[in-house]
């Protein structure tokens, strides 16, 4: 039991080394042209209006890094990007930011009702404030999972921003495998949408020619992919 308990804690402690390391290289590429429209700080690309920043993709780039830890930054940026950055950035052009704070004040009661003990409603079973959920990235999406990953038992995340709406996880169980990629885990679910789409929605093309991409960061000219590019007019339409 011991040994469990020091392997689990091993994984752990890499885990949260690899969120500074990819927080590093999200935060260490950013170098934006003074020239160009001014966006907030940390901005690397721009969905019409919607800034998406260093940040966050450091948040997004960790699932990637786990799943594909033999990939570089380039191919770990790209990938985020593609799969949870773009797709969240397009759905918060849909709606309006009241609506967008609407949901994130949503959330952030349901957490405050759960650490005062007032939270109403049916529940699953006792240990359970939201809703359960069980498996690997491919069931739980991309951001849940990655930020779950680096958690311990009964631990909250903070506020995470899918496309679509807002959640917050408590990781309740963890299977560990050899590769990270397949560890598969549970966890206690509360969320508040803003659009009723699924987490693994990506935007079809007829969708990314409606928006405009701008690249704010130099160096995020070679991670978005030539195509979206030209679908979302950067080389002009």
């Amino acid at each position: 039991m011991a040994d469990l308990r020091a392997a689990t804690l091993a994984r752990s402690r890499s885990i949260r080394a690899r969120i500074a390391f990819v927080t590093l290289l999200a935060l260490g590429g950013c170098h934006e042209d003074p020239s160009a429209r001014e966006w907030p700080a940390g901005t690397v690309v721009a969905i019409d209006d919607v800034p998406v920043t260093a940040s966050e993709v450091a948040q997004d780039t960790l699932s990637v890094l786990l799943i594909e830890p033999e990939s570089g930054e380039v191919q770990w940026k790209r990938q985020a990007f593609l799969a949870v950055s773009l797709p969240r950035a397009v759905q918060r052009t849909r709606i309006s930011s009241e609506a967008r704070d609407k949901a994130r004040r949503s959330i952030e009661e349901q957490f405050e009702r759960i650490q005062k003990g007032t939270l109403m409603g049916p529940r699953q079973d006792a240990e359970v404030f939201g809703h359960a959920m069980e498996g690997t990235w491919q069931v739980l999406g991309l951001t849940v999972w990655g930020n779950a990953m680096a958690l311990e038992l009964n631990q909250w995340s903070e506020v995470l921003e899918e496309p679509g709406g807002f959640a917050r996880v408590r990781l309740l169980e963890r299977k560990e495998t050899k590769e990270p990629a397949y560890t598969s885990l549970r966890v206690d679910r509360l969320e508040a949408s803003y659009l009723l789409t699924d987490p693994s929605w990506r935007p079809p093309d007829d969708e990314l020619q409606k928006h405009r991409l701008t690249i704010v960061d130099p160096a995020w000219d070679t991670i978005v992919p030539e195509r979206v590019k030209y679908l979302m007019g950067v080389h002009g339409k």
